[in-house]
């Protein structure tokens, strides 16, 4: 009977696999030799799989920031399961072990002119990303954390600590995004002056804490432990 019930499901993800074009174990073999720069495998075969790989990503509207020999940096296979559907992840980014990303989610990299500390989420182990969340910006964040349909958006520093839960819909800003001067969000020979001269500072979320569902967490606020 067991025999029986590891084919059927044997079977059933090969199925799975060909209508979703995305196989796990064949998708994070391949992405594990293109960007690792001493692959032992040629070129052209690398070239191939990422390729696929690519592919892959087009069909289910996706990317794990993977490019030749760099990319994004995973401990271990992330658990996706509604497979590839709409994540984006930035080639900068860094994600622990055993970590479980749902559907459209974006981890993501600063674009915006100004940004103080240009980079990518950095992500530890078992952490849980759930539908919906946006992390953009040089987060770091422990393990053990659950992130809900969260927004978090960095522009200078935000640290979330071990063991937090980060309820629905909470949202985490660490700056203005804008200058309050209307004269210099209006200036359009002079853009870039909005974002550059937003005022910005620290967030600090400590170990074990709990944010609800809907809160929002302004720049400069430190939140202690528990």
């Amino acid at each position: 009977e067991k025999v029986k019930e590891k084919k059927r499901f044997s079977f059933y993800g090969f199925i799975l696999s060909k209508i979703q074009h995305y196989n796990p174990k064949k998708y994070w073999k391949m992405r594990e030799e293109v960007v690792n720069p001493k692959s032992k495998k040629s070129t052209l075969k690398r070239l191939w799989y990422l390729y696929r790989i690519k592919r892959s990503d087009a069909f289910n509207n996706a990317s794990m920031g993977t490019d030749l020999n760099s990319g994004a940096q995973f401990a271990s296979p992330p658990n996706l399961p509604h497979h590839l559907n709409g994540i984006i992840i930035s080639h900068f980014a860094k994600i622990g072990k055993n970590c479980v990303i749902f559907q459209n989610v974006t981890i993501g990299g600063v674009t915006t002119a100004g940004s103080s500390n240009d980079g990518a989420p950095q992500i530890g182990d078992n952490c849980y990303i759930c539908s919906g969340a946006i992390l953009v910006g040089k987060i770091n964040i422990g393990n053990n954390v659950r992130i809900s349909s969260t927004c978090i958006r960095c522009k200078k520093s935000i640290t979330i600590d071990d063991d937090v839960r980060l309820g629905a819909d909470a949202i985490l800003l660490d700056t203005d995004s804008h200058n309050l001067d209307w004269r210099i969000r209006c200036d359009l020979k002079n853009r870039s002056n909005d974002s550059k001269t937003a005022k910005s500072a620290p967030i600090h979320i400590c170990q074990g804490v709990l944010i609800g569902a809907r809160s929002i967490i302004l720049k400069g606020v430190t939140i202690g432990e528990h």
